[in-house]
């Protein structure tokens, strides 16, 4: 029998111990995926007072007559993710972050800070069918939720923009002070705190003020269009919030 020689099992070792390694970070810095029981008390908790802020369209709209009502309804809604949904929203994180570090590595952030950006742990959500905010993807701080129909149509660059959109949003509610200096650069001012008498949309991805952006003279405002019947009946201004026109920015660049 040949002897393998010194060299070969040397690097054998060595691959070995990379790969291991690899398994180790894929374990400690990939993403979280929530269980249907931790989703759902993530939502009823409400810790970020989305829930709270409900007007009365926006109950209409969702089919409730109550909050009370919508948490028991939103249970069928939480699901969880299958090994190969899993698979695909590693692999478009990992391609998410790979953009960050470039913007980092080219010294644009355009707007937030890509070093902070790529410390923010990813933790995923999955919710199925219409009954949870229909299905649209956001933010419920620390998770990203996603519905299932967004992994089945969708193409993996669409997917790694609104993982990177979504982010942005969790940037946004962990880094506050950076956000109001971006607004402040730009040329936003508050115009008013959110009040339900104003029937704006809620959004679980914006804050409690509506903007004006005094560089163009335009109010950020979606408002309800009269007997609503989806959260897409909004009177159309084109711009809802700089929230999210920020976070379509980082999407893009």
């Amino acid at each position: 029998m040949k002897k393998i020689p010194s060299f070969v099992l040397v690097v054998i070792i060595i691959v070995g111990i990379i790969y291991l390694c690899y398994l180790f970070w894929e374990k400690f810095s990939g993403p979280r995926f929530l269980t249907k029981p931790e989703l759902y008390d993530l939502l009823c908790r409400d810790e970020d007072g989305y829930f709270a802020g409900f007007n009365e369209n926006d109950l209409r709209v969702r089919g409730v007559g109550s909050v009370a009502e919508y948490k028991e309804k939103i249970w069928s809604s939480c699901s969880e993710f299958t090994d190969r949904e899993k698979d695909m929203l590693r692999q478009c994180m990992r391609e998410a972050r790979m953009r960050v570090r470039m913007r980092m590595r080219s010294g644009g952030g355009g707007g937030l800070d890509p070093a902070k950006s790529l410390q923010i742990p990813i933790i995923f959500g999955c919710i199925t069918g219409a009954g949870y905010e229909e299905g649209l993807p956001h933010t419920r701080l620390p998770a990203i939720i996603i519905g299932r129909r967004e992994l089945d149509v969708v193409s993996p660059d669409f997917l790694v923009r609104l993982i990177l959109h979504e982010l942005t949003h969790l940037y946004q509610k962990i880094y506050p002070a950076d956000v109001r200096e971006y607004l402040k650069q730009r040329g936003f001012e508050v115009v008013r705190k959110r009040r339900a008498e104003d029937n704006l949309r809620a959004n679980p991805d914006v804050d409690g003020f509506v903007y004006k952006n005094t560089l163009t003279d335009v109010t950020y405002e979606f408002v309800y269009k009269k007997n609503p019947e989806s959260i897409g009946d909004v009177v159309e201004s084109g711009k809802e919030h700089p929230f999210e026109e920020m976070a379509y920015r980082m999407e893009n660049l």
